[in-house]
């Protein structure tokens, strides 16, 4: 298996690859060294992780000012010389956007104003040198230009394909039957491998790549990059898995591929006592998981300012906590609203058990949230929570079609409000809609019902 992670909070990455080493199989995730404490070789759940180095494609560049002339100096890297010998196609594209030659037949105006820009440094001489640092403040910091976030995006576009290489040279090394790529920044390894050795290749996409991003996020290099990467890599999968029939079907008709299969994010069984209610006791609403935009976190922020009966804990970690914090003193809602700290991920289901309403309020503000199915769904259920979540097709199936909550406007924060109220304020539907969900999560939303699949695939793989 690849990742691009380092393998240990990566919970379906672990679910996998255990459920196969248990099956019999023999199991080796290939991840990245990201903390000084990370072991390069290490046993995970009966599975072999070897982590590597990422490559310095162009570690020797102080961001943000790129000439030309040193980006083609760093495509001379020997990962990204191996990469022309074996995907000159691939290579030809970055190449081409780095020296601004071309870009799928015409470039984009921010490619031929940086491919200007910079020659006009390069022609003039100027040295390539480090921004000082910024000083200290407590203000957010300002957005980067466009002009930074094109670089740094064609930044990442080439570190990635030089991580690629890296891991493709190591997985044709184990000689595996089976290469299993986790999510389109590991699909260029896995089809890179699966061509030196003539192995199977899964492609394991855990979100529509490409468009995971609001607009204006990431540049139109980036996104049409990584649309035709997949476009011209998926074709070579023996399998596809994703998250959800939504995902499954959305890149069934957009590359004219076969329906992926749909293996769900679901935790492992945990034991729980089966909910009841303790009357007249104040009911909590629990939000865990990362703190970052474009998750409805202020639109629940604004909410706690209308629940009546309910207190509001917030669970994560994330950059954005001291936004959060500043936003819910100046709702005047701080002492409606505590924020935890964060648990281990082996923690999170038992955590859930003190809460009674597990919240998910993410915006749809890309396709890829839109049909997202959050893992924090599972995690709620499994602690035998009610759910209150954004109507969108997947949670409107999952939280409706087994009766386990409420949905409502993600941008609507009365709405919200709303629909957390109208569970709160019904101790009957309340304690029926835990019960339900503590049912479902036992019945169906567990990994032990789940993994059956990805085993029956192994299986098929193997046959």
């Amino acid at each position: 298996m690849f990742v691009t992670n380092r393998v240990t909070n990566d919970p379906r990455v672990r679910r996998e690859a255990s459920a196969l080493a248990r099956a019999g199989h023999e199991v080796v995730v290939l991840g990245v060294l990201e903390r000084e404490d990370d072991l390069e070789v290490e046993d995970l759940d009966g599975v072999t992780v070897r982590r590597l180095r990422r490559p310095s494609v162009l570690g020797h560049l102080a961001p943000p000012r790129l000439s030309p002339r040193a980006l083609v100096d760093a495509a001379r890297d020997r990962g990204l010389q191996r990469l022309s010998a074996v995907q000159p196609r691939l290579y030809g594209v970055l190449r081409d956007v780095y020296v601004g030659l071309r870009y799928g037949g015409e470039l984009p105006p921010d490619v031929v104003a940086l491919a200007r820009a910079r020659a006009a440094e390069a022609a003039a001489g100027l040295a390539v040198a480090a921004a000082p640092p910024p000083a200290a403040s407590s203000a957010p910091p300002r957005p980067p230009t466009p002009r930074e976030r094109l670089e740094q995006d064609l930044e990442a576009i080439t570190s990635s394909a030089a991580l690629n290489v890296r891991l493709a040279r190591a997985a044709a090394a184990e000689r595996a039957d089976v290469y299993h790529a986790h999510d389109l920044d590991t699909l260029l390894a896995g089809v890179l491998a699966k061509r030196r050795t003539g192995a199977r290749l899964v492609y394991d996409f855990h979100e529509l790549y490409p468009l995971q991003h609001a607009e204006g996020v990431k540049t139109s290099v980036w996104r049409g990059y990584h649309e035709a990467l997949e476009r011209r890599l998926i074709g070579a999968a023996d399998a596809l898995v994703t998250v959800n029939e939504s995902l499954a079907r959305h890149n069934a008709r957009a590359y004219g591929v076969l329906a992926a299969l749909p293996l769900l994010n679901v935790p492992v069984l945990q034991p729980a006592p089966r909910p009841t209610l303790r009357p007249g006791a104040e009911r909590v609403v629990l939000y865990h998981g990362g703190y970052s935009p474009h998750r409805g976190l202020e639109t629940l922020l604004e909410a706690a300012r209308h629940l009546r009966g309910a207190r509001l804990v917030m669970r994560g970690v994330g950059a954005f906590e001291a936004e959060l914090r500043r936003l819910a003193a100046r709702a005047g809602v701080a002492d409606r609203v505590t924020f935890a700290p964060p648990v281990p991920m082996t923690e999170l289901v038992r955590s859930a058990q003190e809460a009674d309403i597990g919240v998910i309020p993410y915006l749809p503000v890309c396709v890829n949230n839109y049909y997202s199915l959050p893992n924090k769904l599972f995690e709620y259920l499994m602690a035998g929570l009610a759910v209150v979540a954004s109507d969108v097709p997947e949670l409107r199936r999952a939280v409706l079609g087994h009766e386990v909550g409420a949905v409502y406007d993600p941008r609507d924060a009365r709405g919200l409000a709303a629909a957390i109220d109208g569970l709160v304020a019904d101790d009957r539907r309340l304690e029926a809609t835990r019960r339900a969900a503590f049912d479902a999560a036992r019945a169906r939303f567990n990994w032990e019902v789940e993994q059956q699949k990805l085993l029956d695939l192994y299986a098929r793989l193997a046959g």
